[in-house]
């Protein structure tokens, strides 16, 4: 029988291979373990997949999940050092002196591979510390490119002053947008922008050149609010007093440390002697709201303005109110008036406006012109008296050269009312009021006290005369 033979290929032996030198090896992500252990589609697979890794890393910017990137990468090179070292205790195991090579290769491309990714961080941390540096001087033109680096370049350093750079570049651009609004003229605009930036980058280093702009704008509108004051007056005047005003002290409580906030006590100054320029020439209605308003002002923040319009008030309240009533807007200065009384009652000006408010009473009563009279109090040279001829209590309010507001109580043992007197009776044992009137036309308000009726009558002031007053049903009389 013919013998049969076989051919057969021997099983190539893999050459020994350390596990912790392949382990090392593919902690570089590179596949260069599975290069030791001689597995090419390993290799492609292991770079493949790390470049991946890389580029989404990348592309959706880890450093906002840096823990969970730094996890990911981790099971990545993990999971290649454990393959590899699993694949390597498959064959034989080399001898001791044989394994020291590839292991301290292995150590070193490790070692080479951090050093690189801390040389990669490092350069990070001086670009951003120089984006920070010139962001501090203002400087967002030279502070904006390196932001972008950090943020662009250094990405993957998965540091904390990536985001930071991130913040950094959005500040920049906010300001840059502002700055050039302002620069262009769109104050409005650039206003609004700064205060967002304030309100929306409050720890920024560039809040005090955010705050020096917007210290220039409301000092550059109070200019322009100094010069629209020529043309108005009364309420309107007030109100663009009490904004520029406003606008001052938000500059002075809110932008201290800006250095043109030390232009504040002398635009408020410039802004009070534009503000009260009417009282010097004696408009007092024109300039009576604005001292309204600058009375409540807090004297600690406006210096010497709230002193002044203290002072200057109640002389404005009187020329105001003696203006209205020479109008003829008897209400109108009836108002003026008592305000002045109430609010200071001791003022030199007082008692002319009590006169005048007599005189506002006597004058709505009738169509007769009313001169304004001198203060209430001042002495005439004439006594007239009246007595009143029935029991009910009469207040005369006279008004001419001088005014006297009386009343005079009621005659108990007379009539209420008297229908008509042809001749005063004897005034003996009448209730009466003397008063002292200065020569001229008088008109005499009456009316019953708690009553709304009244009547007005006219005398001439005669030293010694002596007049009946008394209620008729209709109203009191003279």
């Amino acid at each position: 029988m013919a013998a049969t033979e076989y051919l057969t290929t021997p099983t190539r032996a893999r050459p020994p291979r350390s596990a912790w030198a392949t382990a090392l090896a593919n902690l570089t992500g590179l596949g260069l373990g599975y290069a030791y252990l001689r597995r090419p589609l390993r290799v492609v697979a292991a770079v493949g997949g790390t470049v991946v890794l890389v580029v989404v890393a990348f592309v959706t910017d880890a450093s906002n999940a840096p823990g969970l990137w730094r996890a990911i990468a981790a099971v990545w090179l993990g999971v290649q050092a454990a393959d590899g070292a699993r694949l390597a205790r498959r064959g034989t195991r080399p001898a001791r002196g044989d394994a020291l090579l590839p292991v301290w290769g292995a150590v070193a491309a490790v070692t080479a591979l951090v050093a690189g990714y801390l040389g990669y961080g490092a350069a990070g941390r001086a670009t951003y510390s120089a984006a920070l540096v010139a962001q501090v001087r203002g400087d967002c033109a030279t502070a904006t490119p390196a932001f972008d680096t950090v943020t662009g370049v250094y990405r993957l350093t998965l540091a904390d002053h990536v985001r930071r750079a991130a913040v950094g570049r959005t500040e920049c651009a906010a300001y840059t947008a502002a700055s050039m609004a302002q620069d262009s003229g769109a104050v409005a605009a650039a206003e609004d922008a700064l205060r967002a930036f304030r309100r929306d980058h409050a720890d920024s280093a560039l809040i005090p050149y955010v705050d020096e702009r917007l210290a220039t704008i409301v000092l550059g509108r109070v200019d322009t609010t100094v010069a629209s004051l020529t043309t108005q007056t009364g309420e309107a005047r007030a109100a663009t007093v009490r904004t520029a005003v406003e606008a001052l002290l938000s500059v002075r409580r809110d932008l201290a440390d800006a250095p043109s906030a030390a232009r504040v006590p002398q635009a408020m100054r410039n802004l009070w002697a534009a503000a009260e320029r009417p009282f010097t020439r004696q408009q007092f209605c024109a300039v009576l709201p604005t001292l309204d308003y600058a009375v409540t002002l807090p004297e600690a923040e406006t210096g010497a303005i709230v002193g002044t319009a203290r002072e200057h008030r109640p002389q404005a309240q009187l020329g105001c109110g003696l203006a209205e009533f020479r109008a003829g807007r008897f209400p109108e200065a009836a108002d003026h008036m008592r305000e002045l009384v109430a609010a200071y009652p001791a003022d030199p000006g007082a008692d002319q406006a009590r006169s005048v408010l007599v005189a506002t009473d006597v004058a709505q009563a009738t169509p007769d012109p009313l001169p304004v009279p001198a203060p209430l109090g001042t002495p005439g040279d004439r006594a007239v008296t009246f007595y009143n001829i029935t029991s009910t209590t009469l207040r005369l309010q006279i008004s001419g050269a001088t005014a006297e507001d009386v009343t005079v109580p009621g005659c108990p043992s007379c009539p209420k009312y008297v229908r008509a007197v042809d001749t005063c009776p004897s005034p003996a044992g009448k209730p009466s009021q003397t008063v002292r009137l200065s020569g001229g036309l008088y008109h005499v308000l009456l009316r019953p006290t708690g009553s709304r009726s009244m009547n007005v009558r006219t005398l001439t002031a005669v030293d010694g005369d002596g007049f009946c007053v008394y209620a008729v049903p209709a109203g009191p009389s003279i």
